[in-house]
């Protein structure tokens, strides 16, 4: 999952990358400041969470890179972010902050290949311009695990927000582990069903997005914690429509949720081709 702000510039974008490695200061990654004399704006510089920092565009430069009226020199905008993308790479490191995926950084080859990599293994934060299109960015934005936001003066702290718990999001494949090591020690499936959904039913209570929604459950146990989650919001007010899919071929603890859910409020069964116009319509 990645998660992509959009905004123009002197928008906050910077800022709120900022923010948020005060918060989580375990994150990797880079972002760029002006360099201003005398209340003008001379060039950037990129500065890594790990400590390094670099004047890497400039109006005094003489390289044949340019965006706008600033020169822009890849050798020293390699030699600093490349290294740093390198080490989350190969290390343990579980998200990424990039500010930004922008023309000046565009202008590295090395760059657009370790970014690439990166995306498809690693979880990250990136800022975009919101003016300018290039093939690389195209690409980037039509990755199916990107969420992209667009930032505003008046939306900022929601978009604050929303980065923070995105970062505070257990990934997936630790949540397998954990589950594991819970069977292994005898932990009841129902148990890690419940806990789990509980964490789902307070994520989604802190998002502030209506109490209105509809909950799309499959037929095996991420289905079941999301079922799960319904019952928690339904008794918190929430309105809910809820459609499981495939309901023939559902496991065990899809079912006993259904049970429980059956009793006070229509679920909405979706087993055949025929059947998706339900879906249609709740949807609506």
């Amino acid at each position: 999952m990645h998660l992509f702000i959009q905004g123009s510039p002197g928008i906050g974008k910077t800022t709120l990358v900022k923010e948020l490695v005060k918060k989580k200061p375990s994150l990797r990654g880079f972002y760029t400041e002006e360099i201003r004399e005398k209340g003008k704006r001379l060039g950037f510089k990129v500065k890594t969470i790990s400590g390094e920092e670099a004047v890497f565009a400039h109006i005094n430069f003489s390289t044949p890179f340019k965006v706008s009226r600033y020169k822009v020199d890849i050798d020293i905008f390699n030699r600093v972010v490349i290294k740093e993308l390198n080490e989350c790479l190969s290390q343990n490191c579980e998200y990424l902050v990039i500010d930004e995926i922008g023309k000046m950084e565009l202008f590295s080859e090395k760059f657009k290949q370790i970014l690439w990599q990166i995306l498809q293994k690693k979880k990250t934060i990136s800022t975009l311009p919101l003016k300018g299109e290039s093939p690389f960015l195209e690409k980037v934005r039509s990755l199916p695990s990107v969420s992209l936001l667009q930032l505003t003066k008046e939306n900022y702290s929601q978009i604050l927000n929303y980065a923070q718990i995105f970062l505070n999001t257990v990934p997936l494949e630790k949540i397998r582990k954990w589950e594991e090591k819970a069977k292994k020690v005898g932990l009841n499936e129902r148990i890690l069903i419940e806990n789990a959904s509980y964490e789902l039913a307070s994520l989604i209570k802190k998002l502030n997005l209506g109490n209105k929604g509809v909950v799309i459950a499959g037929r095996g146990n991420n289905g079941a914690d999301v079922l799960s989650c319904a019952r928690k919001l339904l008794g918190k007010g929430y309105q809910i429509e809820i459609v499981v899919l495939n309901y023939n071929r559902a496991g065990e603890e899809v079912k006993f949720q259904v049970s429980i859910l059956e009793k006070v409020k229509k679920i909405h069964f979706v087993d055949t081709e025929e059947d998706l116009r339900i879906l249609k319509s709740v949807l609506k």
